[in-house]
């Protein structure tokens, strides 16, 4: 990827957030809604934007089509804030990486606990066989 289309992407992310906080009052949207990253096609003809949005399933795919209903409004405003030769046709779709993330998250926490366990059984072994060898002396 090129500079210039990282700053783009860049460019787009922070004003899309912005835009969607401000001008969006769809009873879809939850609370929440985040744009983690946005992909622009290097002829800049189409954007594919990654929301995260709080929430069950439902309303996590209710918000996404909320923000893909409002995707040609957005990308109006989005022209009008931003100076690039053409605004790209945006395409919303939910982020699964922060939902793997978490799960990535959660094994590594299984592990942690897993290598506490292992490590208090080992030393308690280690004190039981000390106390024989002096009860044995």
């Amino acid at each position: 990827m090129t500079r210039k289309l990282e700053r783009v992407n860049f460019t787009i992310k922070r004003e899309l957030g912005s835009l969607i906080a401000s001008r969006l009052n769809d009873p879809r949207l939850s609370v929440m809604v985040s744009v983690t990253r946005v992909e622009t096609a290097p002829d800049l003809g189409s954007a594919r934007v990654h929301v995260s949005v709080l929430g069950d399933e439902a309303e996590q795919s209710a918000g996404v089509e909320a923000l893909n209903a409002a995707a040609g409004l957005l990308a109006h405003e989005l022209s009008a804030r931003i100076r690039i030769r053409r605004t790209p046709r945006l395409r919303f779709q939910l982020d699964d990486q922060l939902a793997s993330g978490e799960s990535m998250s959660e094994l590594i926490d299984q592990v942690r606990d897993e290598d506490r366990r292992r490590r208090t059984r080992r030393k308690s072994q280690v004190s039981q066989s000390g106390a024989d060898r002096e009860g044995r002396s």
